[in-house]
């Protein structure tokens, strides 16, 4: 498999399909970020949760083509159309944002046309579009708002040797994070940086639900993902994987000792070491294989490490015990003493 495929776009999400039911988070000043809806035919031309009319004055509707019977998610204002989304394949995902001085984005994935293409749009209460982008990609993306003008994208890298048709996707996604402005603009968030740092002292990944300590059971019951067993075992959501201790069968009252991002780092292993060693200091451990690496620095009384491949530009972002950090150096030497 060869390196990720290179977007023009400087965009590059984990993306969880929910059911069908449009619920909204509140905070404290009112803001809004919806649940990611999915859009499929014939249930979407038919959801009875359509149209949804928004606090600031838009609403989101259903459109069905004149020349096809399948439908397409618009934005609306009163009657008037402001933005229509996707094309005449609809299967995908769509989530929206209202943020605090009322301005509305909103994102829709079409993934019916052999790759996925992300629609991102910024509409303001009177239904002026101020914000409009397009990224299309051969294999997947994923995207997903965090907050009402912070959204995170991934695109999926490319296998160019593929022989049969799903050979061709990775799985493994290239992810970015934006913040959006009531400009217009678009500006790339470094996921490592003092709130990342933060976090990690306290046993958390930035993004990312869950803690070190956290049972098992209580994991499980709080965030959908599937277990397996090899030397460990792992819990694997979208967004991270968990590790336990060594056991056979977890019972439910293990501990997770180490949370591992899903989504790759893009950098060179001096870029990426330098952004950690601003907020911890020195590597406590390292080990160098060839092209693999394995970096291990202190933050509080939890460990964060890095492990990727000088060759391209990749790496792995884990949070952990000593004892479960100390399982990303074997089988080569070195590890935290």
């Amino acid at each position: 498999m060869k390196n990720l495929t290179k977007i023009i776009i400087t965009f590059v999400f984990m993306l969880v399909a929910t059911a069908s039911a449009f619920s909204l988070s509140v905070d404290a000043a009112n803001e809004k970020v919806s649940k990611v809806h999915r859009v499929s035919y014939p249930e979407f031309c038919k959801n009875k949760f359509f149209p949804l009319e928004l606090t600031n004055g838009l609403s989101i509707g259903v459109y069905k083509g004149e020349f096809n019977s399948f439908c397409q998610p618009i934005l609306l204002k009163g009657k008037n159309e402001v933005y229509t989304f996707g094309g005449p394949f609809m299967e995908g995902d769509m989530q929206f944002t209202i943020t605090g001085n009322k301005d509305t984005f909103m994102f829709y994935k079409d993934s019916g046309r052999g790759g996925d293409t992300l629609q991102l749009v910024g509409v303001r209460p009177n239904g002026e579009v101020f914000l409009e982008e397009e990224i299309s990609n051969a294999t997947g993306i994923n995207a997903e708002f965090l907050s009402p003008n912070i959204i995170e994208i991934g695109v999926e890298g490319y296998n160019e040797d593929y022989v049969a048709m799903a050979d061709k996707f990775t799985g493994i996604f290239d992810t970015k994070y934006f913040s959006l402005t009531k400009e217009g603009e678009i500006r790339e968030l470094d996921y490592i940086d003092k709130e990342f740092a933060e976090l990690a002292k306290k046993g958390q990944l930035k993004w990312v639900p869950g803690n070190l300590g956290m049972q098992y059971k209580s994991l499980k019951a709080n965030i959908q993902g599937t277990l397996n067993y090899g030397e460990i075992p792992f819990y694997v959501t979208p967004k991270a994987s968990y590790s336990f201790p060594p056991k056979n069968k977890l019972d439910g009252m293990e501990v997770v000792n180490t949370i591992s991002k899903v989504d790759l780092l893009m950098g060179t292993r001096k870029e990426l070491n330098e952004k950690l060693q601003l907020y911890f200091g020195k590597p406590i451990a390292e080990s160098i294989n060839g092209d693999s690496y394995v970096y291990a620095y202190k933050a509080g009384q939890y460990y964060v490490a890095i492990a990727g491949d000088a060759q391209s530009k990749d790496a792995y972002l884990t949070i952990g015990t000593k004892v479960g950090i100390n399982i990303l150096f074997w089988p080569f030497s070195g590890g935290i003493k």
